[in-house]
């Protein structure tokens, strides 16, 4: 005989709910509009936070601050990945206006994190419904890090998406990642590998960190290419100074400046090769660092 939790004392049913998962919490708010009600209204989330990643799927995970082996991850699929033996353990799911999607439970490979699959027929549209239901129901966990690599045919959308939101990290690698998509970022931190931007683009971008223009909450910049950049027509206009250190006899780097930006704050570039993951080209990059709050006196 099943005895509904919500006739437990307000006490007991909070203690219950606070003792879930992130999966087993969101398939509760499944059950009915009042369940969703209770878990947003009586579940506080502390010490985790959330990572999106765009890699072959789309994957948000929930992350113990204090121990990164304490995940779960939701996951939004295509339909043709969907296979026939998933049917035993998959089961319709709700989320938003649509109905009767295709969902489970996957173990990891490792068997240690849960996980819950969704199969979408627009994985798109998929992201966007379920994003949007997560933060719903979790409206407390901060947004660490956005990690985009291999779906070069989503960029602009994902790119589209992602600007409605402020996050700490964006790790990014790929040739269509294009100078728009950089400013339109609003991020602590960005990272940016195997770049095809051209050096009038990446002035561009530098020049408008400068004068406050775009990306006013960048402290940190890291890109990458396969060539060797050249650093006196980037660094045309802005107010920088070569600093004095020491650098490889090769000259590969690093090579130093210290940038002033026009509101009075302060920051560093540093351009040296990097080491590179493809044997056959070598690797170049800049990295900058911006000291926010704080203005040169």
């Amino acid at each position: 005989m099943s005895f509904p939790i919500i006739r437990l004392p307000y006490l007991v049913f909070k203690m219950v709910l606070e003792s879930m998962g992130f999966i087993d919490l969101f398939i509760l708010t499944r059950t009915s509009k009042k369940m969703k009600r209770y878990v947003k209204n009586y579940v506080k989330v502390r010490n985790y936070e959330m990572n999106v990643d765009f890699d072959t799927h789309f994957e948000l995970n929930f992350t113990n601050k204090s121990n990164e082996k304490q995940v779960e991850v939701f996951v939004v699929e295509t339909i043709e990945k969907y296979k026939s033996e998933d049917e035993p353990k998959c089961f319709p799911l709700k989320l938003g206006n649509v109905d009767g999607i295709n969902s489970g439970f996957y173990d990891s490979k490792c068997g240690e994190v849960p996980i819950l699959g969704t199969f979408w027929n627009d994985m798109t549209a998929g992201l966007e419904k379920f994003y949007n239901e997560i933060i719903e129901i979790f409206p407390d966990v901060p947004f660490k890090l956005l990690g985009i690599e291999h779906l070069e045919q989503y960029y602009g959308i994902i790119f589209q998406w992602a600007a409605g939101f402020t996050v700490e990290k964006v790790e990014m690698t790929g040739e269509m990642v294009e100078l728009n998509h950089l400013k339109s970022l609003d991020a602590s931190i960005i990272s940016l590998h195997a770049s095809t931007l051209s050096d009038q683009e990446i002035h561009d971008f530098l020049l408008a960190l400068s004068n406050n223009t775009s990306n006013t909450s960048l402290k940190a910049l890291d890109i990458s290419f396969y060539r060797n950049a050249d650093c006196d027509f980037i660094l045309e206009e802005l107010d920088v100074i070569q600093e004095e250190v020491p650098t490889r006899q090769d000259g590969s780097g690093p090579f130093e400046w210290s940038l002033m930006l026009d509101n009075g704050e302060f920051g560093t570039i540093t351009y040296e090769e990097y080491e590179s993951d493809d044997p056959e080209r070598r690797c170049w990059g800049f990295e900058v660092q911006i000291a926010r709050g704080k203005t040169f006196q």
